[in-house]
């Protein structure tokens, strides 16, 4: 189902004189407020897609200027371009790095989950600031 309250057609489908009657005053509140719902909700999908181009843009002009300065610079050592750091990060996510060593990936999973650790023991400890904190300011100068 739709959702949308559904009423059969009755008559023989054409529209007498007599039918067709203005909306009441109710009725065009009730449009207005609609199409000011539509222009706002169209306001900020414009203004989402303006954010996400501008950031987007600026990604590419980084990396833009990191290519051409790469090229620039002709050092692969000092400042690898764009392409040949991509695929090294490529070789190295399934192929561990030193010999004896893991993969990529799973340093990473184990990076997040230090963070994603120290997140939770942070939030869920007391600071000096919380309401929780035992020991007060003036019973500490005191």
């Amino acid at each position: 189902m739709s959702g949308w309250p559904y009423t059969p057609l009755s008559g023989t489908g054409t529209i007498e004189a007599e039918d067709h009657v203005l909306p009441e005053a109710d009725d065009r509140d009730d449009v207005s407020e609609r199409a000011d719902l539509l222009a706002h909700r169209q306001a900020v999908r414009r203004a989402r897609t303006r954010r996400v181009a501008t950031g987007a843009a600026g990604l590419a002009a980084l990396v833009v200027l990191w290519q051409v300065g790469a090229m620039i610079l002709g050092d692969q050592v000092a400042l690898p371009s764009v392409s040949q750091t991509a695929a090294q990060f490529a070789h190295y996510l399934a192929r561990p790095y030193p010999a004896q060593g893991k993969p990529l990936w799973f340093d990473l999973y184990i990076s997040l989950r230090r963070i994603l650790n120290g997140f939770v023991t942070g939030r869920r400890s007391p600071t000096p600031t919380s309401r929780r904190w035992p020991m007060r300011p003036s019973a500490a100068t005191t």
